[in-house]
């Protein structure tokens, strides 16, 4: 019996027609399943694999190692994998991996144009299943939290040098999120400027840090929505005061009139010590705000240099 390795000449003998056929598809990224059943109705795979040794899981190694096939594999935290033809625009790819998802804190700051740069990382969500809120708002649980580093999720992937992150947020229903187009024509779903602005408050370390929160509340000026802002923060439901860090942000940033720092000081009582981020070491404290802060946060130079 021939050996698979001697079979290999019959693979080579139609890579062009299978090129063809990936070439032409109007797919090019592929869960294995998916894979697995497109390369069974290539015609010139036919008679190969019923005649020989060969498997689809032989004729995927083959395109991998001979062609344009690549795959990768996301930890969510079990295995994820996916197979992609020729290079597909990365953030077409995560919508493959979770069609329901949105572009998040850094790569929805870049979209809603609060910071000028590109990021070479990109954060991608998909929203938990609902669940009962427990428990009671207390200090000492603000505390304990806020006391340690962000959990940081581990689903995440490099491609082409550029990492991708899959977070697994709060559910909201996708509140506040758009329909863009990239300029090569693809379609994306994107947290909107509000809600952004919500969010990288809610996870400074998937958002270029309190520098580049500040920075980014300072660009939104113009084209904020305060009362949306108050609207979509008050829609997500919240545990903690994060209203307290949003009204902190609005303050010192300077660009603001009276009103949009009034909105956030009675948006609920300030009745609790409260984080602008996890773990900071030997911070600052707002009476006004009730808020911990990096000490060094205000000698800012209004550049970051985020990727």
């Amino acid at each position: 019996m021939s050996t698979k390795k001697q079979l290999l000449p019959l693979l080579r003998d139609q890579k062009k027609a299978l090129e063809e056929a990936f070439d032409t598809s109007s797919i090019h990224v592929w869960q294995p399943i998916q894979l697995k059943k497109f390369l069974r109705n290539i015609k010139a795979l036919g008679s190969i694999l019923y005649l020989t040794s060969l498997s689809v899981n032989d004729v995927i190694a083959f395109l991998i190692e001979e062609s344009y096939l690549k795959r990768i594999e996301f930890l969510t935290p079990r295995k994820e994998i996916l197979f992609i033809w020729q290079n597909v625009n990365e953030y077409k790819l995560l919508f493959s991996l979770r069609p329901k998802g949105y572009f998040t804190h850094l790569s929805a700051m870049y979209f809603n144009g609060l910071i000028n740069k590109e990021p070479n990382t990109i954060y991608f969500n998909n929203e938990q299943p609902s669940r009962p809120v427990s428990g009671t708002l207390e200090q000492i649980r603000i505390d304990n939290s806020f006391n340690k580093s962000q959990r940081i999720t581990t689903a995440r992937t490099n491609y082409f040098g550029r990492k991708l992150y899959l977070l697994n947020g709060k559910h909201t229903g996708n509140y506040g999120t758009m329909s863009i187009k990239v300029p090569d024509g693809v379609d994306l779903i994107v947290a909107d400027l509000e809600r952004t602005l919500i969010d990288i408050v809610v996870r400074p370390a998937y958002s270029g840090g309190v520098k580049s929160i500040l920075q980014a509340y300072r660009l939104a000026q113009p084209i904020v929505s305060i009362n949306k802002l108050a609207l979509t923060l008050r829609a997500l439901k919240y545990a903690y005061p994060y209203h307290q860090s949003i009204g902190f942000y609005i303050d010192t940033a300077g660009v603001y009139d009276q009103s949009a720092c009034l909105e956030f000081a009675n948006f609920a009582p300030i009745e609790y010590n409260f984080y602008l981020d996890y773990k900071i070491i030997n911070p600052a404290y707002s009476e006004k705000w009730k808020i911990y802060y990096p000490h060094d946060m205000m000698r800012f130079s209004g550049s970051q240099d985020i990727s």
